[in-house]
């Protein structure tokens, strides 16, 4: 009769080492479909922050298009206007010199510079009405565009409209609380994220994210509207340094025909 060796432990020892091994196997493939899921999250992140720089360098193009041909205008103007002084007063030369005959067409060619005077700095107030914020109806002293639709205000304007829209959203949600919104989060709701999440690792049945089980009112925030378009804005202001530079100087332009113009205004009525 031939001896058979076969024993409990050595059974147990093999089941085991299978055990052992079909476990590093699901690791394995969980670590790998893991890694995969990432690599295409990273993907698509790359993907979005391509198209918002793209975004960005279109407004970016098109505000220093708008600011260089403002700039233009505004030298045009400015030149124009020196030209108009230096014919004014050329003819007030002529009217002192003594020569009674030039005095009629002095007088029609001082109205008709006149009219073209006013004609300039009426343009000058037509531009710089241009770059008036839309809030306060003042010249644009920091200006702020919104990259969604492209419109541009006062930094204190936009930033005045923002905190209406969040005071707004902070009466209708009174437990909104933007500072420790998430530290409200209590400990049963954390170990019911923490049972959900690692449910969903062990068997990738169901997707569990963090909005399923956070409470309602943790998940609400305040939308924000551009004040002229109402429409929503999803990122940062960009400000403006060019039309910042060029708005004093067209102000300063339009300040000084007004002081020239109210010069005699205590003597004379027109």
């Amino acid at each position: 009769m031939r001896p058979t060796i076969s024993t409990n432990s050595e059974i147990i020892e093999l089941t085991s080492s299978s055990e052992d091994e079909k476990c590093k196997k699901d690791s394995l493939v969980t670590a790998r479909k893991q890694l995969r899921d990432w690599k295409e999250k990273a993907k698509d992140y790359k993907k979005r922050l391509d198209v918002v720089t793209k975004d960005i360098s279109i407004v970016r193009a098109d505000q220093e298009a708008k600011l260089e041909e403002a700039s233009r205008e505004v030298a045009r103007i400015r030149a124009e206007h020196d030209s108009k002084i230096a014919e004014i007063a050329e003819v007030f030369n002529a009217l002192n010199s003594g020569h009674e005959q030039e005095m009629d067409s002095a007088a029609k060619e001082i109205s008709r510079l006149q009219s073209l005077l006013q004609m300039s700095c009426k343009k000058n107030e037509e531009l710089l009405e241009l770059l008036e914020c839309d809030i306060c109806a003042h010249s644009i002293a920091r200006p702020f565009t919104l990259k969604n639709c492209g419109h541009t205000f006062c930094y204190n304007c936009l930033r005045g409209w923002f905190l209406v829209l969040r005071e707004e959203f902070k009466l209708k949600h009174p437990v909104y609380d933007p500072v420790h919104r998430f530290e409200k989060l209590n400990l049963a709701t954390a170990s019911q994220l923490a049972q959900a999440l690692a449910k969903d690792y062990s068997n990738f049945v169901h997707q569990v994210t963090l909005e399923d089980v956070l409470p309602h009112a943790l998940r609400q925030y305040p939308h924000y509207s551009c004040p002229l378009c109402r429409e929503h804005v999803h990122s940062k202001p960009v400000e403006v340094y060019t039309l910042k530079a060029v708005i004093p100087l067209l102000r300063e332009v339009v300040d000084s025909n007004h002081k020239a113009e109210g010069q005699w205004a205590e003597f004379f009525d027109d």
